[in-house]
């Protein structure tokens, strides 16, 4: 929208999710150096607080400065935030000193500012209110889980989708409905608008008749299947959720995509220690998190995926280009 080419927006996008990682261990970081000079544990947990702080304490003013208009640079400052204040209470909790609780609200602080971001790009797209929070509920609620391959750094795809095709007020209709089972229309609508319909649904259905079963089509990619599993937790109801996906994966020992990976996630509700939940891809690794290495630049474990002519390859490019492994390898296929 700033007049770059295509191929400039895109090493410029590029720039900035490899700068998300790059806050990712600053404090953890900051706090071994401390220690390294001969700080105690307290010490040097005060010194990196203070250093962190003096690096993001002014990430507010600088988000609604009238001179920044970057959107992908205001993700980076809020996420680099986050992670950082988290880290830091991770690094107190670790260390056993001081109160990790003491870190929450600027944690919640933090949180706030990104769910915002979220909301107000949503509704910048056409989305309404109920729909741009979920929106953002969904994609900051995964990042706090330490799931960043399923957060914010999925915003720019959703907005190109928005931009595209997908339709950001959708009139989503029940098209069958016999009693415990339901098929809805999801009208092209962002994925977790559809989702979060589609499992209220269930879960009203499931209160009525011991057991909900809801269908979607015509939907988009919906993020993390656990958020749907937590609604249904909340309610004290087992669940699983999943969905279908494009071809990414081949027969085992083939080369041709085939296969979507597609994820499932069971919820099994308890008290706030007991809870199950176990939200997987039925490859070896989601690609997304393939995306996340190629963007740190990192080398992936031998048995993820395979290049274009179905060799094992620890290059996440070539993984990207390529096929990713079913979980398991042949036994799993």
């Amino acid at each position: 929208a700033q007049g770059f080419s295509q191929k400039e927006a895109e090493a410029l996008g590029q720039n900035a999710f490899n700068a998300v990682y790059s806050g990712l261990n600053f404090v953890y970081g900051a706090y071994e150096s401390f220690k390294a000079q001969g700080y105690s544990d307290k010490e040097a947990l005060e010194a990196a607080e203070r250093v962190t702080l003096e690096r993001y304490g002014d990430w507010e003013s600088y988000l609604y400065s009238d001179d920044n208009d970057t959107d992908i640079a205001d993700l980076v400052a809020i996420k680099s935030f986050i992670r950082g204040i988290s880290s830091m209470k991770d690094a107190v909790a670790n260390a056993k000193i001081g109160d990790p609780g003491k870190y929450q609200e600027e944690i919640k602080k933090a949180q706030r500012a990104t769910n915002q971001m979220v909301f107000d790009r949503a509704k910048a797209l056409g989305m309404s209110d109920e729909d741009a929070k979920t929106i953002a509920d969904t994609l900051v609620e995964s990042d706090l889980k330490g799931v960043y391959s399923h957060g914010i750094q999925l915003l720019p795809r959703y907005v190109r989708g928005l931009e595209n095709g997908i339709n950001p007020k959708p009139d989503i209709k029940i098209i069958t409905d016999s009693g415990t089972i339901a098929t809805l229309d999801g009208d092209c609508g962002m994925g977790q608008v559809v989702s979060v319909t589609a499992m209220k649904l269930a879960i009203k259905k499931a209160k009525k008749h011991g057991t909900g079963i809801v269908v979607a089509r015509n939907s988009n990619h919906l993020g993390a299947l656990a958020y749907y599993g937590m609604m249904a937790a909340s309610e004290n109801m087992i669940s699983m959720c999943t969905t279908n996906a494009a071809a990414i994966m081949a027969p085992w020992g083939g080369t041709t995509e085939t296969l979507g990976n597609n994820p499932i996630c069971w919820t099994i509700p308890g008290d706030d220690t007991n809870l199950i939940m176990l939200d997987m891809a039925v490859s070896t690794a989601a690609r997304n998190k393939i995306r996340v290495a190629a963007a740190k630049g990192e080398q992936l474990p031998r048995d993820w995926a395979f290049d274009k002519d179905g060799q094992p390859t620890q290059d996440p490019q070539k993984a990207l280009d390529g096929l990713i492994a079913p979980m398991a390898g042949p036994k799993g296929f």
